[in-house]
């Protein structure tokens, strides 16, 4: 069982570093948007710590300010595996999986796709991607026509193997769509549940993934890691809640080797 979505180190100063924001005091929240001082400025591995106080205060609940964070030309996105309907919480409870797919979305003077590793000959290279479709509703939601990109996934995520590679897809294009329109979402808003108050969190991203999947179980967990619950809260609306993982959980995966959409495998064990 893993944290959410993490960062890719010693990249270069156009790309950004993607930070699952469950840690420390923030708590549950959306990915946090940080970049690397220039290579001159910096040693390898280090982060801008006064960029990270900037952003961890505009992630906190109480903060009424946001800094401003600007489009940017290249971006790197690594994003955990999940396994969902755990138990009886079928479409509701999903956890991450200590296994990374990484894309790369750059501006570009035309459209282009390449893929590698798992199902890099089954996954389509247009924009039907589930990674396109992310970036084109990240740039929806900040009301910008999306510009021609050039993308290059590392599939490390089994396909159709019921280790919610299509989640990570739509979750990655995601947090690059919004990185490169340089667009921020609301996370905990004001006065939250979460922290005793009396406002429903606008939880944005997850709303937008799990709008493009159907269902929460897989891109709440992709995006918040551990082990998470999706609840309707009616009006198309979802809320999460993390569940406490038991202590030295291990996860074995085991499939055979045959495709399964989702919609097959359950029309046949029900």
């Amino acid at each position: 069982v893993h944290g959410g979505i993490q960062p890719t180190m010693n990249r270069s100063n156009a790309e950004w570093l993607l930070l699952g924001a469950g840690i420390g005091a923030v708590g549950a929240a959306s990915a946090l948007l940080l970049h690397n001082k220039s290579r001159k400025d910096r040693q390898p591995g280090e982060l801008d710590k006064k960029h990270i106080q900037i952003h961890e205060t505009f992630w906190s609940p109480r903060s009424k300010s946001a800094s401003k964070v600007l489009p940017r030309n290249k971006v790197t996105v690594r994003v955990p595996a999940t396994s969902a309907n755990l138990g009886p919480g079928f479409d509701a409870i999903g956890m991450a999986v200590d296994m990374w797919s990484e894309i790369t979305v750059e501006r570009s003077d035309k459209f282009e796709m390449t893929l590698e590793g798992e199902g890099a000959h089954d996954i389509p290279t247009d924009e039907t991607n589930l990674v396109c479709q992310g970036v084109a509703h990240a740039f929806q939601a900040a009301g910008q026509e999306v510009p021609p990109l050039k993308y290059h996934c590392i599939n490390r995520i089994p396909f159709a193997r019921g280790l919610g590679s299509s989640s990570a897809a739509i979750v990655g294009g995601l947090i690059a769509g919004l990185a490169l329109a340089g667009h921020e979402l609301k996370v905990f808003g004001h006065d939250p549940l979460t922290f005793g108050g009396q406002t429903l969190e606008p939880e944005e991203l997850l709303q937008l993934a799990a709008n493009i999947e159907g269902h929460p179980d897989n891109v709440c967990p992709a995006i918040y890691g551990g082990i998470q619950l999706g609840i309707d809260i009616g009006n198309g609306h979802w809320r999460s809640a993390r569940i406490p993982i038991p202590h030295g959980m291990q996860v074995h995966v085991s499939f055979v080797q045959m495709f399964a959409s989702v919609n097959c495998s359950v029309s046949i064990f029900m």
